[in-house]
């Protein structure tokens, strides 16, 4: 992987240290932010069930870029209700 993702301004996004179980906390966990997914989580082997949400949420949408290795997605902010 890219040793860069843990450096500042990045963040890695693990599901069970952000909260992230089940669809509902995926979406509130995602608006306003800019995702780079790695290939392996879209298109690899299974994974967790945290993990197959994360692919399930993205496959069907068009990234902003695509690198050799990431797909990279931004969020839209959420609406105020």
């Amino acid at each position: 992987g890219d040793p860069r993702v843990d450096l500042p301004p990045f963040r890695r996004l693990t599901p069970a240290a952000q909260g992230i179980t089940n669809a509902d906390s995926l979406k509130l966990w995602l608006p306003g932010k800019t995702v780079a997914v790695s290939a392996t989580i879209l298109h690899g082997p299974p994974l967790s069930p945290e993990y197959e949400l994360i692919r399930s949420h993205f496959q069907n949408q068009k990234p902003i870029q695509l690198t050799r290795c990431y797909a990279v997605y931004r969020l839209p902010p959420a609406s105020p209700n």
